[in-house]
């Protein structure tokens, strides 16, 4: 794994703290007279420092992060090379309070883009962003690497000359032996995956970059292929805190396969939890079955995990919702919900749900609802 940052005020003392060994580094800045090598060195990432400490001039210059990123991308298109991996790595996570994510309401950010880096990142044409303060350097470096890893997993696995289908779902790390590696195959399929190989071998502009950024922009953050804590907790009606414990002494078959079905493919580490949903619904389909021949579900799990420890959901029609920043906040009855139609929200994932209470709020959530679920917005808290 090789990372290069740019940086004007970085040590590489301090930059090992981000990218411990083995992993190879490099520290520049614009302005080093081996800045050009460095480009045409091989790298898996590059980290770019939003604040550099210059002002924009009267002539174009880069003077932040940003500007550097577009100078990159259009030194990639002039010279035909293949960039890896480009992040955003800053002390000020609110310095791009004013741009417009690419998912949800048209309205600026408005703080901090912690949580809400695959919105942001493909407004500002990088593939991720990363805050570099706070006392989490730990679990920082360790993001860091994820993202530097699937990026050399996928140059490995594609060279330069595009991603074939089966390439994409050996980059994802899927088992050869799941019984549900059939569906999870159809479910790759359904979620729009960057096939790009061509005849003859022709090189593609962005590379193994195409299918990192499928994979962190449009499909790990998302319900479809993979879901996160809450929804699996919706689908196995249990509550999120009971799902570790389903799979945590690996007793039975059944929990063995629940295991089996989180992701711990390329870029796991940028995201809480991920699970296939092919291998949640093929549990969860072993759960219902036994409920409706008549067994009780709490006791129904209980001997299929080996675990006593399970707490049953207590909302009746349970959905996994999404706050005003289109990120997982929590799980709700469905009476109490609405589905909305985000900006930006890719069409191959399943559609969010909110609070009615929380879509009323503000008047850009309407026009995200179905025309005939917009009376909800307007009856009664307490209806």
């Amino acid at each position: 794994m090789r990372v290069w940052i740019i940086d004007d005020t970085m040590s590489e003392a301090e930059a090992r703290t981000f990218v411990p060994l083995p992993a190879d580094l490099a520290v520049s800045t614009p302005d080093d007279d081996d800045f050009s090598d460095r480009l045409d060195e091989l790298w898996d990432l590059i980290l770019v420092d939003e604040n550099l400490g210059k002002q924009p001039g009267a002539t174009p210059a880069v003077f932040d992060g940003s500007s550097l990123v577009g100078w990159l991308r259009a030194e990639a298109r002039r010279s035909g090379r293949q960039l890896p991996c480009v992040a955003i790595f800053t002390t000020q996570p609110d310095l791009f309070d004013k741009e417009v994510p690419a998912v949800g309401p048209a309205r600026p950010i408005g703080g901090s883009f912690v949580g809400r880096e695959a919105h942001l990142a493909p407004v500002l044409d990088v593939e991720w962003l990363f805050a570099k303060n706070g006392d989490e350097k730990a679990i920082i470096a360790s993001k860091i690497s994820s993202l530097a890893f699937a990026q050399e997993a996928a140059r490995i696995q594609f060279g330069a000359n595009g991603a074939s289908f089966d390439e994409l779902v050996a980059f994802l790390g899927l088992g050869a032996n799941l019984a549900w590696r059939a569906s999870a195959i159809s479910s790759v399929e359904r979620a729009r995956p960057p096939v790009s190989e061509a005849m003859g071998n022709a090189a593609t502009f962005r590379g193994p970059v195409s299918a990192v950024r499928w994979l962190i922009h449009e499909t790990l953050p998302y319900p479809g292929a993979f879901l996160s804590d809450d929804q699996v907790a919706t689908r196995l009606g249990v509550t999120p805190n009971a799902l570790n414990a389903l799979i945590r002494d690996l007793a039975t078959d059944w929990s063995r396969a629940l295991s089996e079905a989180v992701y711990r493919g390329p870029a796991a580490s940028l995201f809480p939890r991920r699970w296939w949903a092919a291998g949640v619904a093929d549990a969860s389909l072993t759960v219902a079955i036994a409920v409706r021949e008549g067994q009780d579900k709490k006791q129904v799990l209980q001997a299929l995990s080996g675990s006593d420890d399970v707490a049953l959901l207590r909302e009746r029609d349970p959905v996994a919702i999404v706050n005003g920043d289109m990120i997982d906040a929590g799980i709700a009855p469905a009476s109490k919900c609405v589905q909305l139609r985000p900006r930006g929200w890719p069409p191959q994932c399943e559609e969010p749900w909110m609070r009615i209470t929380e879509a009323a709020s503000a008047p850009w959530f309407r026009h995200m609802i179905d025309p005939s679920d917009q009376p909800l917005l307007d009856a009664p808290a307490d209806e």
